[in-house]
């Protein structure tokens, strides 16, 4: 067991398809390489980071497509984190036909996880016509997590081509991360220690507005 890992079936996910890939030994320590460099945060006990990377997803959501930023968030209620965590803790596994999701993978591996983001823009961009049209939380989410193959680009070349040509900027994203994840800590902490003080105990995040 690791201490500061939580369990989660994306953990599940990432290994198994590792297996499918490489002999077990050396998916073994690929999945640690990928564990210690990129992933190990979303899987924390306390999971800043996902709350911090799925407020991002909201933001950028929101600034490139209202429309579909108000649809979810605001019309049918959906939380940013509900649709981040199923991609993000997988690495898209079960969300992208193979062939995309090995090329997602290898893009991942270079670029690191600011390359999730692109991804989960291109997929709304890809969902987007079912999600304007979607009457539930539960038939958006469907959406999201298996979209139809008829919305996706013909090949995985087509699918990475257009993660490639959105309008993000991956070192903003990369500081944005730092600098929310620092504020969410102290927000934290500070909300920890008050509680503390009352004899009272919270486990909730509640991110910064700034």
């Amino acid at each position: 067991m690791v201490p500061d890992i939580q369990y989660s079936s994306g953990l599940t996910s990432i290994a198994g398809h590792l297996l499918l890939l490489a002999p077990e030994e050396d998916a073994f320590w690929i999945f640690v390489s990928m564990m210690d460099t990129h992933l190990r945060s979303y899987f924390s006990a306390n999971p800043i980071q996902m709350e911090v990377d799925s407020a991002l997803f909201s933001k950028a959501l929101e600034s490139t497509d209202a429309a579909v930023g108000k649809k979810l968030f605001v019309t049918l209620g959906i939380s940013p984190s509900s649709i981040c965590r199923p991609w993000f803790s997988t690495l898209f596994v079960g969300t992208l036909p193979v062939d995309y999701l090995h090329r997602v993978w290898d893009m991942f591996l270079y670029d690191g996880v600011t390359f999730l983001f692109r991804v989960a823009m291109v997929l709304i961009q890809c969902c987007r016509h079912l999600l304007l049209q979607s009457t539930s939380e539960a038939s958006a989410l469907e959406h999201l997590s298996r979209p139809p193959l008829a919305c996706l680009p013909s090949n995985a070349d087509a699918f990475l081509a257009l993660t490639m040509s959105m309008k993000l900027k991956d070192d903003d994203v990369r500081k944005q991360r730092i600098k929310m994840e620092a504020q969410v800590k102290r927000h934290t902490q500070t909300r920890a220690s008050s509680a503390s003080g009352s004899g009272v105990q919270t486990t909730s995040i509640s991110l910064p507005k700034n």
